[in-house]
């Protein structure tokens, strides 16, 4: 679940499945020239995600988590990683996408921590996701650009 709580001032907390991930609040105290800050701690747990996928997708994750040398749950993260960092090479603006219903043949599932939580919102802010769909993407646009290299 993703939410943004604004105060009407200059900040907000964004959070991902509970975890803030900017913790720093900064707001205009009415008819003040005043500036308050707030800081809040962020969470420190690390939640699981589950995402589930069609018979042919778990099939080409098989594959690519041979190639990779991981397992198919490890895909999903490796893929976000990947992508995240491709995105930090580009432009931060948004770029919504579309994705296809979710499969339902098989789940793979993958603890993330609070630190790890930054990446996937780096791909969740570029393409407008949610934290399933911004895995499902990642592993989506991995699996075209292995196939680009013949894998």
């Amino acid at each position: 679940m993703e939410h943004a709580w604004d105060t009407g001032g200059t900040g907000q907390f964004v959070t991902t499945a509970g975890v803030v991930l900017n913790p720093t609040l900064q707001w205009n105290v009415t008819n003040s020239a005043t500036k308050v800050t707030a800081t809040a701690a962020a969470i420190a747990s690390t939640i699981s995600l589950a995402v589930s996928w069609t018979p042919a997708e778990t099939t080409r994750i098989g594959q690519i988590a041979a190639f990779i040398g991981g397992t198919p749950a490890a895909v999903q993260k490796t893929s976000v990683f990947t992508i995240a960092f491709l995105v930090g090479l580009g432009s931060p603006t948004p770029t919504p996408v579309t994705l296809p219903a979710a499969g339902v043949a098989t789940i793979y599932t993958n603890s993330w921590t609070p630190p790890e939580l930054t990446t996937l919102q780096t791909v969740k802010n570029k393409y407008v996701l949610n934290d399933v769909d911004a895995q499902r993407f990642s592993v989506g646009l991995m699996d075209f650009l292995l196939a680009l290299g013949g894998h």
